[in-house]
């Protein structure tokens, strides 16, 4: 991934599929932000926790650009309940066996445009609209996919759907759907299927639990789909199908779907660095002088202190998350982080339910690093990522604790409020970047600078905290363990 795409990235956030939605937002982020915007992957994937991440769906598609030629074609979009909360989508076409012809080779790459914002929106990029006085990953996500050639028969079966609407939006006939979910901060909770027949096309629109209905319909409503002048391969694009399978976790092309949540086994790590130790990671994205963008094995890092808080007072305010705003009490200490012991639904005709709650002490970590700048040129954007990560020493070597992974006799998995940082990704950042992100401005050759990251945990896993450091931005997954670079800050 080149270094100006990562710029324009945050930390990660989590999702949800079946019961949760965003697992599933999750998953088309990591399969479209791998391959291109809504490409054909070629890779074994990995669904980890996440995100955000953020959050986020391509937006630059290809398209019809055939579309004249096939303008006889009369597509639907339909919606069928298949039980209290589970919905199926479908594509249909006006001929006899429900199938398309055959695609051309290359089609017109366009991007999604609307003519109405939401008061308070702006593009964030041509990939997200979201609020512009909040770092919550809501907002609006969009995709598109190939209508596709081959049999549309099969449609997309949706679960856990407490609302749901097939309509116009206006020229273009769609579906609407809201997902349940047992949280109350943002979700991707709210999604539309868009049919744009005139470019061979289903948008997308991952919708965000800070956006209203009425508003998201005005959003749709004004979609358009213009040509960028480019041309794309329509054997690098998903079709309707392939997105279909996608949802389903089926295997496509030989492709197989790895959730590695449900993976069992260990990490056997040959060394863990301890605070203080140098760290000379493979390589760090950087820009050298002129502005070229390197990968430098140069630059250097170490852990030179952990602190912990019962408040927020070692943070600088300004670079405080939205999300931590209102995790302390009057007298200004961390709230205890509220666990909502949650019973899985069907999703078809039971929904996931809060069966109890508790509360678990929290307290901030606030870590301090030293990067080095060891080479002889001078360095500037230089991106580092660092994540909590919480282990369990086995016999064999170390084991990743996943708190989705718990389960009990009434429960089947633990929903967490905002403040925890559940994803171990960094949610506090002190910058020394002029645009807020997780660069470093500039390191000159023999320079040293300091550099601030905390996170909220439970009291309880203070023994189970590393750091990961090798600054991939990427979930650590039970095999990522042993090839991970890690700093025992256990407290």
């Amino acid at each position: 991934m080149r270094l100006e795409d990562l710029k324009d990235q945050y930390p990660k956030t989590p999702g949800f599929i079946s019961e949760m939605i965003e697992k599933e937002v999750e998953k088309q982020i990591h399969t479209q932000e791998s391959t291109g915007c809504g490409r054909k992957n070629n890779q074994v994937w990995t669904l980890g926790r996440t995100a955000t991440a953020a959050a986020v769906a391509c937006v630059l598609i290809g398209t019809g650009a055939y579309a004249a030629v096939n303008a006889y074609r009369n597509y639907h979009m339909n919606l069928e309940q298949k039980g209290s909360y589970r919905v199926v989508t479908g594509v249909t076409v006006d001929t006899e066996n429900q199938t398309t012809e055959a695609l051309p080779d290359q089609i017109a790459e366009i991007k999604i445009a609307t003519s109405y914002i939401p008061e308070g929106m702006e593009w964030k990029d041509e990939r997200h609209l979201d609020y512009i006085n909040t770092d919550s990953k809501g907002g609006f996500s969009f995709a598109s996919v190939l209508i596709g050639d081959g049999n549309l028969k099969e449609g997309l079966t949706d679960t856990s759907v407490e609302e749901s609407e097939q309509t116009t939006f206006g020229e273009h006939e769609g579906v609407y759907l809201k997902y349940h979910t047992v949280k109350e901060e943002t979700h991707f909770n709210q999604r539309i299927y868009l049919l744009c027949p005139e470019e061979e096309r289903v948008v997308i629109l991952y919708i965000g639990s800070d956006v209203s209905k009425e508003e998201a319909y005005k959003v749709a409503e004004g979609i358009t789909l213009k040509k960028t002048g480019e041309m794309v391969s329509t054997g690098e694009l998903e079709d309707w199908n392939t997105f279909i399978q996608l949802q389903n976790g089926e295997l496509t092309e030989g492709e197989e779907l790895v959730n590695a949540s449900e993976k069992e086994g260990t990490g056997d790590l040959s060394h863990i660095y301890t605070i203080g130790e140098d760290i000379q990671k493979d390589a760090t994205l950087a820009q050298d002088s002129a502005g070229n963008d390197i990968e430098s094995k140069e630059v250097s890092m170490k852990v030179d202190q952990i602190q912990l808080a019962d408040d927020l007072s070692l943070l600088d305010i300004k670079y405080i998350p939205d999300s931590w705003k209102n995790v302390t009490d009057e007298s200004g200490r961390l709230k205890d982080n509220e666990a909502s012991y949650v019973k899985r639904g069907d999703g078809v005709d039971t929904l996931d339910e809060v069966v109890r709650t508790e509360n678990f002490p929290a307290k901030l970590v606030y870590a301090t690093l030293t990067f080095t700048n060891q080479g002889e040129q001078d360095l500037k954007n230089i991106h580092y990522y660092i994540e909590m990560a919480l282990l369990d020493q086995t016999e064999t070597g170390y084991q990743r604790y996943d708190y989705e992974a718990q389960s009990g006799e009434d429960y089947d998995y633990i929903e967490w409020n905002g403040a925890l940082s559940l994803d171990g990704g960094m949610q506090y950042y002190g910058s020394q970047n002029d645009n807020g992100k997780n660069y470093i401005s500039s390191l000159a050759a023999g320079e040293s600078t300091e550099v601030n990251v905390a996170w909220i945990v439970n009291e309880d896993d203070l023994g189970r905290m590393y750091l990961e450091v090798s600054g991939s931005g990427t979930d650590l997954t039970e095999e990522d363990i042993e090839q991970a670079v890690l700093v025992d800050v256990r407290q």
